[in-house]
């Protein structure tokens, strides 16, 4: 398959044009190895420097564009491996049906807190909203949820939350992300949580 523009998901913003950004793509339709080639993420949004979060047919991952040129058509893109300068990791996942009471696990790889939680939708949900939370261990994340809206949902809609308390996570953890169900109409939400050992 190709690079679907609509799916790619601005999930930050930034006015200085040497700060990378973080966008979010979503496909069920392309492996991993696909989404790594060469010329697969061509977009005038990009540039060099930017990370994309990817969650594929066969998995996620987080890639830095190496490369960028849109009018010529061409990027490269490199896996990151895990953390950065602030040692920070990032975690993604599917939820896969965000319409019917469930939950999706992923592990924390470091110890640390979570300071940020992003979803975004793969298509529209129908009837109600859909409130999305964190756990650990059971426990609530305080201002770990989202609401996923129903009126004028879209495949690419982001929500997120930035968690104050109770989010602490031990390495080789897991972190649960639970939809109450609430809305109708089968659809998947790809999420990203991020956790800082220094928090």
């Amino acid at each position: 398959m190709a690079f679907s523009a609509t799916k790619l998901v601005g999930a930050s913003s930034s006015h200085d044009a040497k700060t990378p950004r973080l966008f979010m793509y979503g496909t069920t339709a392309d492996a991993l190895a696909t989404t790594a080639a060469a010329n697969y993420f061509v977009d005038p949004r990009l540039k060099a420097g930017d990370i994309v979060c990817v969650t594929a047919s066969d998995g996620a991952a987080l890639y830095e564009i190496t490369a960028h040129s849109y009018s010529a058509g061409t990027s490269t893109s490199a896996e990151m491996s895990s953390g950065g300068n602030s040692g920070r990791q990032v975690v993604t996942g599917l939820l896969a049906d965000v319409s019917t009471a469930s939950s999706a696990y992923v592990v924390s790889p470091i110890a640390g807190k979570i300071v940020a939680f992003y979803t975004v939708l793969q298509g529209a949900i129908t009837t109600a909203n859909a409130a999305v939370k964190l756990q650990i261990g059971g426990v609530d994340v305080t201002n770990g949820a989202v609401t996923v809206a129903y009126s004028g949902s879209a495949a690419g809609d982001v929500d997120s939350a930035t968690p104050t308390a109770a989010r602490t996570v031990t390495a080789g953890g897991a972190i649960e992300v639970e939809s109450d169900g609430a809305s109708s109409t089968a659809m998947g939400l790809a999420f990203t949580i991020v956790i800082d050992p220094n928090a």
